[in-house]
């Protein structure tokens, strides 16, 4: 839980936000002085939402990825309830919409779903004793459709860049559809109407804040081959829209 209004209401121990801001501060400098790259997991803070862009301006090799799920959420939505306990916890609609912006210019490279997945028992217990972390796979696209495709703050283009191309470049891994290769692809709606069920789920974890939420957009299917054992023959990652 991010310390604030929220935690205090809550009565929960709260996390500073400055604890995320010097870890990432100091991690660049680390890159800077080392020459090496530097990947940042779901940054969410409004000074640190743009690592990327910082590590460009120095010349630095530095990449970092957004969830859905901090993209949506923020602290004024936390419930006692362990399904909204994550790492880093949501923060404020300052920070949110400083992540949505670096979706939309380029300074974010990647929408990671961050899925983790938990047994029941364990996220059923008091919310400072329960791991961190939600279900995030089914839910990725749903999420980035509906906050950031259908509100016109991204387009549908580069929606498919964040979760295909950009992970690609981040790995410095090749991704391409043709003939007679192996391809991951997806297919997904933009316009059909579901509501999420974690009940539903083939996971054996219930952990989602998004149960019972609706949406105007929803994946389908998922058509993966075997893994080539061959570092040249990898499977491509595409998104199709239907």
């Amino acid at each position: 839980m991010r310390e604030g209004v929220t935690s205090t209401r809550l009565g929960l121990r709260g996390m500073p936000a400055a604890a995320e801001s010097v870890c990432v501060a100091r991690d660049v400098q680390l890159a800077e002085l080392t020459g090496g790259r530097l990947h940042v997991a779901h940054p969410f803070r409004e000074r640190i939402a743009r690592p990327g862009a910082l590590g460009q301006i120095a010349r630095l090799s530095v990449t970092c990825e957004v969830t859905p799920h901090h993209f949506t959420l923020i602290d004024e939505d936390v419930q006692y309830d362990s399904r909204f306990k994550m790492n880093p916890p949501l923060a404020s609609r300052e920070d949110r919409e400083a992540l949505i912006a670096g979706l939309a210019d380029g300074a974010v490279d990647v929408i990671a779903t961050d899925h983790a997945p938990h047994e029941p028992a364990l996220k059923d217990v008091e919310f400072d004793r329960a791991p961190f972390g939600i279900l995030g796979f089914e839910t990725a696209i749903a999420l980035t459709l509906e906050q950031l495709v259908h509100t016109g703050k991204i387009s549908l283009m580069r929606m498919v860049e964040l979760f295909t191309t950009g992970p690609a470049r981040v790995l410095s891994k090749e991704r391409k559809l043709a003939a007679g290769q192996p391809a991951d692809v997806t297919l997904f709606s933009t316009t059909h109407e579901w509501k999420y069920n974690v009940n539903d789920s083939p996971s054996k974890s219930r952990n989602s804040p998004f149960d019972g939420g609706r949406s105007r957009a929803r994946q389908w299917r998922r058509s993966s081959p075997e893994k080539s054992s061959s570092s040249d023959n990898r499977p491509a990652f595409c998104l199709v829209c239907i």
